[in-house]
């Protein structure tokens, strides 16, 4: 049975953005964790942002034609660690990333066997940056190196394409580290239906019928729309008593947000579509209750009529939301974890009728939650972190304690290839300053000197990996 919203809770909170409730906290392993970083002038474990978990960008170890290794397999020089979030020089695929021996088929036309890009292949290891090497999720060879083609997992290459995923946690101001390309890792885009196909859909709001009801979502898309492009897609749900304007234009009367889209549009260059749902008032304001799975059916409305209309790479799409908004992403990483490359959960809850035991499948994870958060508890939002940490093989820690005026982020170890798990916490003193009544249940911190919150930095890091 799903549980039921605590409607009590929520009225009790009527002038606040998030909503009551928390799921309960459970008990982490100790273990090690990758690239612990903290800000704010105190360091926590793991010291300054650096090492991209060996950094190596894949090796490039394929063996190309006739068994001889694919010159600068290895990563380039300074591709070891992200030096304090810098891009590692050089981190860029060993021999530009053209083909290995020239692309020639291996004698025999054996299969590759170092698990990059089918051997005789595109890449050599996945581009730019130093990424986490060893996460070139190319399905052991994936294919013959007779056509020097395809990655695996729908072409998505892991980490290496991108940035180092531990170097990049803002360090005292609130620069961000890495470097690396936003090229959306190495591997090939899926794209969908509607790629190379006349647009219908404009930005805008827009409206479509699901569950024999009118439904509402807003939709953004690159100034250069370019029919033949796979984007990716972001979906960014609103908090309870938010809206699609909330999300769009914000700040509202709370300051949830400072920037449109959770921030995320302003640092994606143009580069990707957004879409804001509008929730449905059952109690009180606008949320995400999600009875008999109507907003899960919404999502997958709005999926298909995107998809069909527009050109998205469907191995990236991601959502996204606070508090309400981070439970129905929740929700969707346990629903449909098929659909979605990962899901960014900014101080989550149980509170869209998901059931923990209906997630069985790995996925990206990345939870951002205040410790002082009375709304919704930090060891709640660690509790729903840590199901999916697990389905994705990690090894579970306790995060470090943040400093009060900073934050700290987190990498996981033993992850499977190309699904991380990444946490940020951070202290009291980066609570809500507009309303302090909500106290740590806040998605825009920020350390002492910043404007803008390090969240969105990090959650485009974490999308960008892929």
């Amino acid at each position: 049975m799903r549980a039921q919203i605590p409607y009590l809770t929520l009225a009790a909170l009527l002038a606040f953005a998030g909503c009551g409730g928390s799921g309960a906290g459970g008990a982490s392993q100790s273990g090690g964790a990758t690239s612990t970083t903290s800000s704010g002038g105190q360091q926590q474990s793991g010291g300054s942002g650096g090492g991209s978990s060996g950094g190596a960008t894949g090796t490039g170890g394929t063996t190309a034609s006739g068994g001889t290794t694919s010159t600068g397999g290895t990563t380039a020089s300074g591709g070891v660690t992200a030096s304090g979030g810098t891009t590692a020089s050089g981190g860029r695929s060993g021999t530009g990333g053209s083909r290995a021996s020239g692309g020639a088929t291996s004698s025999g036309g054996q299969s590759a066997t170092g698990g990059v890009t089918g051997a005789g292949g595109t890449r050599a290891t996945g581009g730019s940056g130093s990424g986490r090497g060893g996460r070139t999720g190319t399905g052991a060879g994936g294919t013959d190196a007779t056509g020097g083609s395809g990655s695996g997992r729908g072409g998505i290459t892991g980490a290496g394409g991108t940035r180092a995923t531990g170097g990049s946690t803002s360090g005292g101001g609130g620069s961000t580290g890495t470097g690396g390309a936003d090229a959306g890792g190495a591997g090939d885009a899926v794209p969908s239906a509607g790629c190379g196909k006349p647009r219908t859909l404009q930005d805008g709001n827009r409206t479509i019928s699901s569950g024999g009801q009118n439904r509402q979502y807003y939709l953004k898309t690159p100034s250069n729309y370019d029919n033949q492009h796979p984007y990716r897609l972001i979906f960014t749900f609103h908090w309870f008593y938010g809206s699609i304007n909330s999300v769009v234009n914000p700040p509202d009367a709370d300051h949830n947000t400072d920037r449109p889209f959770y921030g995320l549009s302003d640092l994606s260059g143009d580069t990707a579509i957004f879409v804001a749902p509008q929730g449905l008032t059952d109690s009180g304001g606008a949320g995400w209750a999600n009875p008999n799975n109507r907003d899960v059916n919404f999502t997958d409305d709005m999926l298909k009529a995107i998809t069909d209309d527009l050109c998205i790479d469907t191995s990236r799409v991601f959502t996204t939301g606070f508090s309400y908004g981070g439970s129905m992403s929740y929700e969707l990483a346990c629903d449909r974890p098929d659909k979605f490359r990962a899901a960014l959960l900014l101080d989550p809850g149980t509170l869209s009728g998901t059931n923990s035991s209906t997630c069985k499948t790995p996925i990206a994870i990345f939870l951002s939650h205040g410790v002082d958060d009375q709304t919704l508890s930090y060891s709640g939002g660690l509790a729903i972190f840590n199901i999916f940490a697990k389905l994705n093989g990690c090894t579970t820690i306790t995060p470090p304690t943040p400093p009060t005026n900073g934050h700290t982020c987190t990498s996981l170890e033993g992850c499977r290839d190309g699904y991380p798990a990444r946490v940020c916490n951070f202290g009291s003193g980066e609570n809500n300053p507009h309303k302090p009544d909500l106290r740590g249940h806040y998605p825009t911190p920020k350390d002492p000197g910043q404007t803008t919150s390090w969240v969105p930095e990090e959650s485009w890091k974490f999308i960008t990996q892929f």
